[in-house]
């Protein structure tokens, strides 16, 4: 991931300039403020820690290490920072975007294994490392697989369980209801898929296919959209559901298109229309 493209606003450059505290929260260094992805915010905190005490993530620490991927994701940590910012700037519209890292690669480093059986803690730790399932060196089957999924769901529910606390914060707060929730993610995670593991080198539905939850009562009705949306329509939603900001700055598409085209850092393209995929 590049620096940000410096040609169109973002989101926190128009709320600050609409008189918003804006308060950026990442746990991904591919998101470091050198890259200009600082932009709007009045504060931006990039807060990672040591990995988590897992047993897989220790196995394959030393090869982690050397491939300079000593992070990982706090979301205790980050959550705790922007609760202390929300009641500073209590008097003040507000703009927070937060990035989470804690459901990577390598699994288990949040620390949790609530998930794993008896049967898969026995099993053989595979590689987390997408590149060795792309060229061929590993496939994912079997007990090995699964204890790898495991790991990944206990750290989406230890995750879930951080937001699931923040969201009772602001509720008991009387905020909840008077604020817009966005959660989504950069792409999803091959878990088996063709005997393959990670996000890498691909445009498959299963990294394409990522969660898009929008909560604002009163404005948004609860179910399912059955069609197909777009993550970069987001830009325009949340400026739509802000009222008075729409005019300001209108870029991309509103999530309403049936298809759209994808493009990879690598040489790739995928386009999907309706229910098509290629």
């Amino acid at each position: 991931m590049g620096p940000l493209n410096t040609a169109e606003p973002t989101l926190a450059e128009v709320f600050s300039a609409h008189g918003y505290a804006t308060l950026g929260v990442v746990n991904n260094p591919m998101l470091g403020a050198e890259n200009g992805w600082a932009r709007g915010f009045d504060e931006y905190r990039e807060i990672r820690d040591p990995p988590g005490a897992s047993a897989s993530y220790v196995f394959w620490l030393p090869r982690l290490w050397s491939e300079d991927r000593r992070f990982t994701g706090d979301a205790w940590k980050s959550l705790q920072w922007i609760k202390r910012w929300w009641e500073w700037n209590a008097t003040r519209p507000r703009f927070v975007m937060l990035n989470l890292l804690d459901p990577h690669s390598p699994y288990g480093s949040a620390g949790s294994e609530q998930f794993l059986s008896e049967d898969t803690r026995r099993a053989v730790d595979l590689s987390h490392d997408s590149e060795d399932y792309d060229a061929g060196l590993l496939r994912a089957e079997g007990a090995p697989l699964r204890k790898i999924i495991d790991l990944y769901d206990s750290d989406i529910r230890h995750m879930d369980d951080q937001l699931g606390a923040f969201f009772e914060w602001l509720r008991q707060r009387q905020e909840l209801d008077r604020t817009i929730i966005v959660v989504t993610a950069d792409h999803g995670e091959r878990l088996g898929e063709r005997g393959l593991v990670g996000h890498q080198l691909g445009l498959d539905e299963v990294l394409l296919r990522v969660p898009l939850i929008v909560r604002y009562p009163g404005r948004v009705a609860a179910g399912r959209v059955g069609r197909p949306v777009q993550t970069h329509g987001i830009f325009e939603t949340v400026l739509d559901l802000a009222g008075s900001l729409r005019r300001v700055a209108r870029r991309g598409e509103p999530p309403r298109s049936t298809s759209s085209t994808i493009r990879s850092s690598w040489p790739r393209c995928g386009t999907r229309h309706g229910i098509w995929t290629l």
